[in-house]
């Protein structure tokens, strides 16, 4: 039998111990010594980086206990699939119990509970930053834990089709559950197919969320689009939501609506593109005292503008539908702005802070650069010029 490399290397380290501790890469894939993520889960120490070798990795599930991990995939994309639904402490099939840990280009598929939460990803520790992560066919995409001075961020990740096999009576499944953090970011990003619970939840002190690609489709049946449920400072800019005719909720954008009448923070929209493609709605629910600012949007289909206080500046409303927004290719979700649309020219100067930098190109993984071309900008989450 091959010797453990620690256990090796273990009188080495004993007369070395005035020296600071050193970070190792564990190496995991098929003919190597970790086969499997789990048995470099067990052996990790705080600061190693685990290299997955890409491929498919089945029933395989670990609780990540180390501090300051990096655990990245290698040569391509990883996939870890609960072919049976087996998931770590009956809860998700990676737990992650340590401090900053980063997970770059892992998908997680699969995950069931007998709690009905089963989760990729269930975070316990501090910071977790994901890249490049995907998430479906879970009961719950990503789910958090609560703390005050955590911050989560998502990062060109893809969560589609979670809440899978779970009856509303028992409990509700999300895309994204971030709980009583400190910050949630999330940008670059796609959150699409929620079966039942919400694209993107969030119980966070402060929200980033920008740039991204939220919605239903055709299929999915999610509640809120965006339930920002305890309010927070909360900022969404660039970001396209979209309201599919299957929906369980009618409206796309809910804010503090577990904390109403109370002081809940701020919502600020600025350049987002709204189109809900039911028959009904509100593209947002504010349930704070504070007016929710919204900067510049373009409302497309549809159904009320608001329901609680809101101060709106440069918003197009366009109720006739997709047709009437002239965009580039609305049955494949392509929201960009052909040159005659209205929405184009018709949005008003913003402060610094609200103009955005990029446009997210949903399927195609781009981030465009966001330049006026010295006009006004247009109004929604893309310029008539970028292409």
């Amino acid at each position: 039998m091959i010797p453990h490399r620690r256990v090796v290397l273990s009188a080495v380290l004993l007369l070395a111990s005035a020296l600071p501790a050193q970070a190792w890469d564990l190496k995991v894939g098929p003919g190597l010594y970790y086969t499997q993520p789990s048995q470099a889960a067990k052996d990790a120490k705080d600061g190693d980086r685990v290299l997955i070798q890409a491929g498919t990795y089945e029933n395989d599930t670990a609780t990540w206990k180390a501090a300051d991990l990096t655990i990245q995939a290698v040569g391509g994309p990883v996939r870890i699939v609960s072919r049976d639904g087996r998931v770590a402490g009956n809860k998700a099939i990676w737990v992650v119990q340590g401090d900053r840990t980063t997970i770059d280009g892992i998908h997680f598929a699969g995950a069931r509970s007998s709690h009905h939460n089963g989760a990729g990803i269930r975070l316990e520790g501090r910071d977790l930053t994901l890249r490049n992560c995907g998430f479906s066919d879970n009961q719950m995409g990503i789910l958090t834990g609560h703390d005050p001075e955590g911050v989560v961020v998502i990062e060109r990740c893809h969560f589609a089709d979670n809440g899978v096999g779970i009856k509303p009576q028992n409990r509700i499944g999300h895309n994204i559950y971030i709980g009583r953090q400190k910050r949630f970011e999330m940008r670059f990003s796609s959150s699409t197919g929620a079966n039942v619970g919400h694209a993107v939840k969030s119980r966070a002190q402060e929200n980033h969320i920008v740039y991204n690609h939220i919605a239903d489709h055709r299929e999915g049946r999610a509640s809120y689009l965006v339930d920002l449920s305890e309010g927070g400072d909360s900022l969404l800019i660039g970001n396209v939501i979209q309201q599919g005719p299957k929906w369980e909720n009618d409206t796309l954008i809910s804010f503090a609506a577990e904390k109403k009448g109370k002081a809940a923070g701020t919502l600020t929209m600025a350049h987002n593109t709204l189109v809900n493609t039911a028959d009904q709605g509100y593209f947002l629910r504010n349930y704070a005292p504070s007016a929710a600012v919204l900067v510049n949007n373009l409302l497309v289909g549809p159904g009320e503008i608001a329901e609680g206080p809101v101060e709106a500046e440069g918003t197009v409303r366009l109720p006739d539908g997709p047709a009437a927004a002239r965009f580039a290719d609305p049955d494949a979700f392509d929201y960009r702005l052909e040159p005659s649309s209205p929405a184009v020219d018709a949005g008003t100067e913003t402060p610094r802070q609200l103009a955005p930098a990029y446009s997210f190109v949903f399927g195609t993984s781009r981030a465009l650069e966001r330049t006026t071309g010295g006009g006004a900008p247009d109004a929604g989450a893309f310029e008539a010029e970028a292409r």
